[in-house]
């Protein structure tokens, strides 16, 4: 299964994404550049910020960092 983020671009385990800034569900405060750790089979994602603290989000909310 190919996961994306929001523009279409695969995703893969070490990427750096941008998070978006928070909504209702989200755990983190705002955004913020982190690294994938982990995508799991629903389209899901755990990014871990510099902190070393882990989110998860739809990958289809991040985008690929350039």
């Amino acid at each position: 299964m190919i996961i994306t983020d929001k523009n279409g671009m695969e995703l893969f385990k070490g990427d750096e994404v941008i998070m978006p800034d928070p909504n209702d569900t989200d755990l983190h405060q705002h955004s913020f550049q982190g690294t994938v750790l982990e995508i799991q089979d629903d389209d899901i994602i755990s990014v871990v910020d510099q902190d070393n603290d882990v989110f998860d989000i739809e990958a289809n909310r991040v985008e690929i960092a350039e």
